[in-house]
């Protein structure tokens, strides 16, 4: 039985930082807070293949150990619940302090996934008539699971100091398959590389507020498919806003037709106390766009627990746009 050849690629977010912990499994901890996280993604809402991604999750750092701890959870759904994914990943970073003040943290993530198909919504070649009447198939369905459950390992390495900061993550390792009617469809792995700086118009302080803008990069690779990310942050506290562009338009096309062109983002965040919102819409740039899709609409809820007690040293903290400074 042969279905032809599909391609594919992992759920993307617009605001990565944000939802760090599926960014890299060594950011969890980064905040030196304990903090829960719920992340919701609507993807080309008005066509009929839209996808819709929603993440629950939180992470804890204890200084005692130097380590960070991780865990969330992730609901995909792609074309109108005909393909379902759940996952659940635990996260593990430990932390190392190097000379002139420069952090290194390395984490690990083992995620446990579960796919379901629901092949009764699939149409297939041989169903459609010459005048375009849906009738039955001739594919034996029951060669078809409709459920896959599979383990998948993930790592990264994150490198700071005060202003700057850099990053590799590697998920998939294990390749696990991703096939329902076999064992040869197997994930490539995706490379993800992260850069920043941030520059301090003015430094937060007892008495000032933070004022800061900040160039990032994020580069992701995953078998013949990869984008480049390049954006920049303002903060004035407690408003954040930011802007970036989605995509490798001059340096590379798929083929002759298709330019790696993404979209553009926009984002616009604020912090009440504990609390941090924040808002994206995604503009299609590529040739989709005639197609009026609607967009991709994010929006992430941040909440930071209140420590029991004050730390017993000082901590050095990522100098991420996600990170507000403390008052």
């Amino acid at each position: 039985m042969n279905f032809g050849n599909l391609s594919g690629q992992d759920i993307q977010f617009s605001q990565t930082y944000n939802n760090s912990l599926h960014l890299n499994p060594a950011l969890a901890g980064a905040t030196r807070k304990t903090r829960a996280m719920l992340h919701h993604r609507t993807q080309w809402h008005q066509l009929d293949a839209n996808y819709i991604s929603s993440m629950a999750g939180g992470d804890h750092y204890s200084e005692k150990l130097n380590s960070g701890f991780g865990l969330y959870f992730l609901y995909d759904q792609q074309g109108q619940t005909i393909l379902n994914s759940y996952e659940i990943a635990a996260q593990y970073a430990y932390e190392v302090v190097l000379k002139q003040n420069i952090v290194v943290r390395f984490g690990l993530q083992g995620t446990l996934v579960n796919r379901s198909l629901d092949y009764t919504k699939l149409i297939f070649p041989d169903q459609i008539d010459n005048q375009g009447n849906v009738g039955n198939t001739q594919v034996d369905l029951e060669q078809i699971s409709t459920k896959t459950t599979n383990g998948d390992f993930s790592s990264g390495i994150v490198v700071y100091g005060n202003r700057i900061w850099g990053g590799y993550s590697a998920h998939h390792l294990n390749r696990p398959t991703t096939s329902f009617v076999g064992n040869t469809t197997r994930w490539p792995i995706k490379h993800t590389f992260i850069s920043g700086y941030k520059y301090y118009i003015q430094e937060p302080s007892k008495t000032l507020n933070e004022k800061s803008i900040t160039p990032t990069a994020h580069y992701k690779m995953q078998g013949k498919s990869d984008q480049f990310d390049l954006g920049i942050f303002g903060i004035y506290y407690p408003a954040m806003i930011g802007v970036w562009y989605r995509g490798i338009p001059f340096l590379k096309q798929y083929n002759t037709r298709l330019q790696n062109n993404e979209s553009l983002s926009m984002m616009i965040g604020a912090k009440f106390k504990q609390a941090q919102f924040s808002y994206s819409y995604d503009i299609v740039a590529s040739k989709l766009a005639p197609a009026r899709t609607g967009g991709s609409h994010e929006i992430n809820v941040i909440y930071y627990f209140t420590p029991f007690k004050k730390a017993r040293k000082p901590m050095k903290r990522l100098p991420c746009p996600e990170l507000f400074d403390e008052k």
